[in-house]
């Protein structure tokens, strides 16, 4: 006959000792303990203004006053094919030299430079990079000076480095830890990633999405104390400012301190600078879209070309260039007046330029370049030879602003500059 124990009964038969006292009240009723109420720490405030300004630490800056801040981010774009990486290489062989580019960048010596290719292997960025060395670099040492401060890695197996869910949580990968090891040990002043659409999976238009990624890069900035450089595309239409530009969320031009935008040379821009129509594609403008804490540079422009290397492969590099400047003499003030007393199109000319009788139209017939007209006018209108007179079109018999000159052939010139509406 099997026997069924209580549990005291077992505990004992096991020679565990059982209490057999009932439980005070306070021991019942004895509520959990209450977690103890903090008050949130204040923040820390500080004065703006200090008695001594020498107090305040200067800015600091990768590449020379003006170029890159010192640690924030940065960011190189433009539309697809318009030679982003090899600017980038470019700005990275002279950083790590210690010299000047394109006016871009002016630093006071060289630089440590880190520069992370997706897209194209090392072999390619090589052969660029010799293209930039044997066209910047004059001595051997400074060879020697650029492979000691500038390593290129090969991270298309690192990406992406974050993973971001469709909640915005942020999940650093093996491949990030990479990178900041490398950082770690390298101790770059620049940090170049190219691109940034390669960096992350997070939906590259939602705002929500793109800012722990940018949080985290900047974040890592301050950490290494350094720069990063991220290489984006802009929008297809290219429409606008160069913030607006900036494919996908505007978290990205927020997120940013410095924006160099890059710009094919427009056919208007040809003209002006007289280069062939067959040749616009090779010369490209960056502009400063974002300049936080210093002034916008003036427009840098720069022209691919073609170089043969040792194995012979021919790579091409963009080499800094300056748009001609025209100096205007005494005949090309001569021929404009000429061109200007005949008009066009039996009318005198207008000063708008997009009027059939546009007075630049006709000083370029005359050979003055597009780039020197409107000096060309500045002159003659400062000496009186033309002046802005208005006209009674006989076609329409309407009032219109025109050029004048001594001896031209035109009538229904008013002399009262009050004579009615005037229309270009």
């Amino acid at each position: 006959m099997n026997v069924v124990q209580s549990p005291e009964q077992a505990l004992k038969q096991a020679g565990a000792r059982v209490s057999t006292r009932a439980p005070k009240r306070d021991e019942q009723e004895a509520e959990p303990r209450k977690a103890v109420d903090r008050k949130p720490a204040p923040l820390k405030l500080d004065q703006l203004l200090l008695e001594d300004e020498r107090a305040i630490p200067e800015r600091r800056w990768v590449g020379g006053v003006g170029a890159f801040p010192r640690p924030r981010l940065a960011c190189l774009a433009g539309p697809p094919g318009v030679s982003k990486t090899t600017l980038a290489l470019g700005l990275s062989v002279a950083l790590a030299a210690g010299l000047s580019y394109g006016g871009l960048v002016q630093p006071p010596g060289p630089c440590r430079v880190l520069f992370g290719g997706i897209e194209d292997e090392i072999e390619e960025l090589r052969r660029r990079g010799a293209a930039v060395a044997g066209r910047l670099l004059d001595h051997p040492r400074q060879r020697a000076t650029v492979n000691a401060n500038l390593a290129v890695a090969d991270m298309s197996d690192c990406v992406p480095l974050f993973q971001v869910d469709q909640d915005g949580r942020l999940t650093e990968t093996a491949g990030l830890q990479r990178l900041r090891e490398t950082i770690k040990q390298f101790r770059p002043d620049l940090v170049v990633l190219d691109p940034l659409i390669e960096l992350h999976t997070a939906e590259e238009s939602s705002n929500t999405l793109m800012r722990p990624v940018l949080r985290a890069l900047r974040s890592m900035g301050v950490e290494f104390d350094c720069v990063f450089l991220l290489l984006h595309h802009e929008t297809k239409a290219g429409e606008g400012t160069g913030l607006q530009r900036l494919r996908g969320a505007g978290a990205i031009g927020g997120a940013i301190r410095s924006l160099w935008s890059m710009r094919p040379m427009t056919a208007e821009e040809a003209k002006q600078f007289s280069i062939a129509e067959d040749m616009t594609d090779l010369y490209v403008k960056v502009e400063t879209g974002k300049s936080q804490y210093s002034r916008r540079r003036p427009h840098a422009w720069f022209v691919a070309e073609e170089r043969e290397i040792a194995n012979g492969d021919v790579a091409h590099l963009l080499v800094p260039w300056t748009p001609p400047t025209f100096s205007i003499t005494p005949e090309d003030l001569a021929k404009a007046v000429r061109a200007l007393r005949e008009g066009l199109h039996g009318e005198p000319c207008s000063t708008s330029p997009t009027a059939d009788a546009a007075a630049r139209v006709a000083l370029e017939h005359a050979g003055i370049p597009r780039g020197a007209c409107a000096d060309v006018l500045k002159q003659l209108q400062a000496t009186g030879e033309v002046q802005v007179r208005l006209w009674r079109d006989p076609a329409d018999r309407k009032m219109r602003k025109r050029l004048w000159t001594a001896g031209n052939a035109f009538v229904g010139w008013v002399e009262e500059a009050g004579a009615g509406e005037a229309r270009h």
